[in-house]
């Protein structure tokens, strides 16, 4: 398998970069635009938390590798299931230890991009550790959002689609 040397800067330049040590921001200003707070606030999440920001991205570069109906079917997988996660803590459930399987996804992610090339292996394993995963973002991100669950989770959504775009873009270009 090819690694693009452009891909490996955009990673390490993601990496070295000083990001916030908390997503979780108010967004004062904004609401002066007529803007939903709580959308903008969804919309900033996945870009200045750098856990969902590489989880996406590399999800993207991941689903890309896979190719065919995994192209189109784990990117909707993954966001359907983020949004049963989300809907977990308005119907009561709580799930133990979120945090720690949200940083796993991280480290998931990886595995499964130095995987990819083994497709009858990967395609499984992909779908259900997608599903998983997305669950324990949608959940953690409906437990520590603003009142208007719905207005997070649509800008936060958003983003998340773009960002597993732009992972699919730029392993599709990179080669």
């Amino acid at each position: 398998m090819k690694y693009p040397n452009g891909l490996v800067l955009s990673g390490l330049i993601l990496v070295l970069l000083p990001m916030p040590t908390c997503a979780h921001i108010g967004i004062e200003s904004l609401s002066e635009l007529r803007v939903s707070q709580a959308f903008m606030t969804g919309v900033l999440h996945p870009l200045l938390g750098i856990d969902h920001f590489l989880v996406m991205l590399c999800f993207g570069f991941w689903v890309a590798l896979l190719r065919g109906r995994a192209l189109w079917l784990l990117p909707c997988l993954f966001l359907v299931m983020m949004i049963i996660g989300a809907g977990m803590p308005v119907l009561g459930i709580t799930l133990a230890t979120i945090e720690f399987w949200a940083a796993l996804s991280v480290l998931a992610c990886g595995a499964g991009l130095f995987w990819a090339h083994r497709q009858g292996v990967v395609a499984w394993l992909a779908a259900l550790l997608t599903s998983v995963f997305a669950v324990s973002h949608g959940y953690e991100h409906a437990v520590e959002t603003a009142p208007d669950l719905v207005g997070y989770i649509s800008g936060f959504l958003l983003t998340s689609v773009l960002l597993q775009g732009l992972g699919i873009l730029l392993c599709w270009r990179g080669g």
